[in-house]
């Protein structure tokens, strides 16, 4: 099991958020994550509380692995 496979019980509750999943999904190729708008600041600020992305902006391996089983959905 990877070490962001290990992260993901945690997060059951929000597997479902489209609006977190859609945050997620905004992101470059190097993974940093930018808002469509200002109205994302408080998905952000809980994607950084979850650690689905770091404090400097970044997707972490964790939230890789939700936007992936998600992305989709």
């Amino acid at each position: 099991m990877s070490a962001a496979e290990n992260h993901l019980p945690r997060f059951r509750a929000v597997e479902v958020d489209p609006d977190l999943i859609g945050l997620l999904a905004h992101h470059f190729g190097d993974g940093l994550v930018y808002l469509a708008g200002p109205d994302e600041r408080p998905v952000l600020a809980r994607a950084v509380r979850l650690g689905l992305i770091s404090d400097d902006g970044y997707l972490t391996a964790a939230g890789r692995a939700l936007l992936a089983r998600h992305a989709d959905d």
